[in-house]
């Protein structure tokens, strides 16, 4: 029986990051699983991005919204995307870089044997970024609430030790005592990217209407 996967995405006037980050990990997160989702959570933007993300889930049914008409932060944002999804697994990127398809497996792989399993990215001294964290629902309470602070996610990851793994996603593997560095770890853009192309998972006609709409967005702006 397939694991399953949900993965919590909240945003915050990010849509050129939307349009980036978005198609990456429909094409990755159902490269690992049949049983996956994306739930995305908008906290208050005034920009497009609602929008954006609305249409990305008409294209794919394994994509779930939810809207605060009001900016609450990103722990309450967090809380909405888990009362929404229903994975066996939460996938949490901290990072306005989408992990690599061989970094997901390699995440992936490892959360088959530990509960918690860290991503992690940059120079292994003094400390690496935090890159994404994989975890076991289970684990979801106790995690959540640290996520904005560096100190106090060392502190709740220790309590889970030995059953933390830490998988290097672009460096050599960092060894020492846990006090990671956080990297931005809300969801939010500060001007105009290019715009990526569709996901290479199958996808219907609307959906190509969709990117194609969301391309000429992005670079009119």
């Amino acid at each position: 029986m397939s694991r399953s996967l949900s993965a919590l995405m909240p945003f915050c006037n990010a849509q050129h990051l939307a349009l980036r980050v978005v198609p990456a990990y429909i094409d990755g997160l159902s490269d690992l699983t049949p049983e996956w989702e994306i739930v995305l959570v908008d906290d208050g933007s005034s920009d497009g991005t609602p929008d954006i993300l609305c249409d990305f889930t008409q294209a794919y049914p394994q994509v779930k919204l939810a809207i605060h008409a009001q900016p609450r932060g990103m722990y309450l944002a967090y809380c909405t995307a888990l009362a929404l999804s229903r994975g066996e697994f939460l996938f949490i990127p901290l990072h306005h870089r989408p992990v690599s398809l061989d970094g997901l497996h390699r995440l992936w792989s490892a959360s088959a044997e530990m509960p918690v399993v860290v991503g992690l990215y940059g120079d292994p001294s003094p400390a690496p970024n935090v890159e994404c964290i994989l975890l076991h629902r289970s684990a979801a309470s106790p995690i959540l609430p640290a996520l904005s602070c560096p100190e106090r996610l060392a502190q709740v990851l220790a309590r889970f030790e030995p059953h933390v793994a830490t998988v290097p996603l672009r460096t050599a593997a960092w060894r020492g005592s846990f006090e990671p560095k956080l990297a931005e770890s809300y969801a939010t853009s500060d001007g105009p990217e290019p715009s990526p192309p569709p996901p290479k998972s199958a996808m219907p006609r609307s959906a190509l209407a969709i990117f194609s709409r969301l391309k000429q967005f992005a670079l009119d702006e």
